[in-house]
């Protein structure tokens, strides 16, 4: 995927869910799950977009906030008008139950893009405030390491970096392209996402 051999990687995938399910993989359907987020989000085809947002939801019943956040940033990707109001539902649902800054395992760096993209893509500042504050430096090791994580698949994918446009205003002198380089970089320039407004 890092690669951009998204076909292979699909393949590699869908081979991969197969050989768990046959050894008996408890975490097959998670894992699996995982890895079609990254290849969804880099293919950005909104139907299968709204189907990916759908089936999270679906799947990670027992991780409410994690589904649904997921779901807000691919409903945003998708982009008409339908998908921005399912992505607004699905953020105030993630915001909602609160629980969103409990979990620091490796989900973390999944759902925050999410919502990172959702927020941007919906011009909904006081949440991106909120992320903003999330992405700053933990004073643990363990959680800036996935702080840290979080920050760079967010950058990667492009939302951070646009992130910056809404979150910054409401921040003075927070200093968040100092600390964070890539608002001029690639993620900028391939213009992967803009606010709804633009």
């Amino acid at each position: 995927m890092i690669d951009g051999r998204l076909d292979e990687a699909e393949e590699l995938i869908a081979e991969a869910s197969a050989l768990g399910d046959r050894i008996g993989e408890p975490d097959t359907g998670n894992v699996r799950m995982s890895q079609l987020v990254g290849l969804i989000r880099a293919r950005g085809e909104p139907v299968r977009l709204r189907a990916t947002a759908a089936e999270a939801i679906r799947w990670w019943i027992g991780v409410p906030s994690h589904a649904h956040a997921v779901a807000a940033g691919f409903f945003a990707l998708a982009g008409e008008p339908d998908d921005l109001a399912a992505a607004r539902r699905a953020l105030d649902t993630v915001v909602a139950l609160g629980t969103w800054r409990d979990d620091r395992s490796y989900l973390w760096s999944v759902f925050i893009g999410g919502m990172t993209t959702a927020a941007v893509r919906l011009g909904d500042r006081a949440v991106c405030g909120e992320l903003l504050a999330e992405l700053e430096p933990s004073p643990t090791p363990a959680g800036s390491t996935v702080r840290w994580s979080a920050s760079w698949a967010a950058m990667r994918t492009g939302p951070a970096c646009s992130l910056e446009r809404w979150a910054a205003p409401t921040m003075p002198g927070a200093g968040w392209n100092r600390r964070w380089p890539c608002t001029s970089g690639s993620a900028r320039r391939r213009g992967r996402l803009r606010p709804a407004s633009s």
